[in-house]
């Protein structure tokens, strides 16, 4: 809601999780598909030992990429 305030649009189509290993060393890859209205799409990744960080990690890498493209 807070992201729709300044007008910039965009979904999430996928999000797909894998984890390499079992454990406490294990790593989470987070891979996420954003397209805004213009179909502009970015896949982006994440990684952390925690699934919540890496889904933050790529959530901010794909929305910075989409919202630069779309300002261009």
């Amino acid at each position: 809601k807070a992201l729709k305030h300044k007008g910039f649009q965009f979904k999430l189509i996928d999000y797909h999780v894998d984890i390499d290993s079992r454990g406490t060393d294990a790593v989470v890859e987070v891979k996420m598909t954003l397209v805004d209205k213009h179909e502009n799409k970015v896949v982006a990744v994440g990684t952390s030992p925690d699934i919540i960080a890496a889904s933050i990690k790529a959530f901010e890498e794909g929305y910075n990429i989409l919202y630069m493209k779309s300002k261009t």
